[in-house]
């Protein structure tokens, strides 16, 4: 994984929501965007924020998710749980990684986890959703 990445999240706060669990979409093509916007439709929201997130210094594992598979039979995803979230960065890890999609739209979920992690983002923009 790059050093730096960006990507995007959607929300219906008015500002990023900086705390443990905080998923962030990437992509290819447009980092993330489209599948940010359909994450803000989903709750009514009104803002995509882009950030960019240095990794540099971070532990991100890659977990492997069967995303269609999770929403057809319900499920949690990696790190859903505080109780999880406590255990991964106990360990040393600082975010996880893993293929996922939203309303057909398939992206690469970056989940923040520990105050490290969240201290890396930069916010670079406040969008509409798509």
């Amino acid at each position: 994984m790059p050093a730096a990445i960006t990507a995007h999240h959607g929300t219906h706060h008015s500002s990023l929501p900086l705390v443990s669990g905080l998923c962030l979409a990437r992509a290819g093509h447009d980092d993330g965007y489209t599948a940010a916007s359909a994450y803000a439709r989903r709750c009514a929201g009104e803002y995509v924020f882009e950030v960019e997130v240095d990794l540099a210094c971070l532990e991100v594992l890659e977990v492997s998710v069967d995303a269609a598979e999770l929403l057809r039979r319900g499920g949690d995803y990696p790190g859903d749980h505080q109780s999880e979230r406590d255990a991964f960065v106990a360990q040393g890890v600082d975010a996880l990684a893993y293929a996922d999609e939203v309303l057909g739209i398939s992206h690469q979920t970056i989940r923040l986890l520990s105050a490290r992690a969240l201290g890396a983002v930069t916010v670079t923009g406040v969008y509409d959703p798509a």
